[in-house]
């Protein structure tokens, strides 16, 4: 089993058209602060699953990760 994981950042949620600066400093400190312990352990619990599964992960990807990331979907 092959699995990408994307980890997005807080600023591809940002929107200057209806956020707050209030508000996107409430995002950012949750994609800095509390995401990154759950990312975490999602993708422990699927090691965990699926022991023999092969986990890539994309930091600050999106959802086309296999062009922006080329270097780590390419199989070798």
């Amino acid at each position: 089993m092959l699995s990408f994981i994307v980890l997005k950042a807080g600023q591809y949620y940002l929107s200057p058209d209806y956020m707050s600066e209030e508000q996107k400093a409430q995002v950012l400190e949750y994609y800095d602060k509390v995401r990154p312990a759950l990312e975490s352990d999602c993708v422990e619990q699927l090691q965990r699953a699926v022991p023999h599964a092969r986990i890539v992960v994309i930091p600050d990807g999106h959802h086309y990760c296999f062009i922006k990331h080329e270097e780590l979907v390419m199989m070798k």
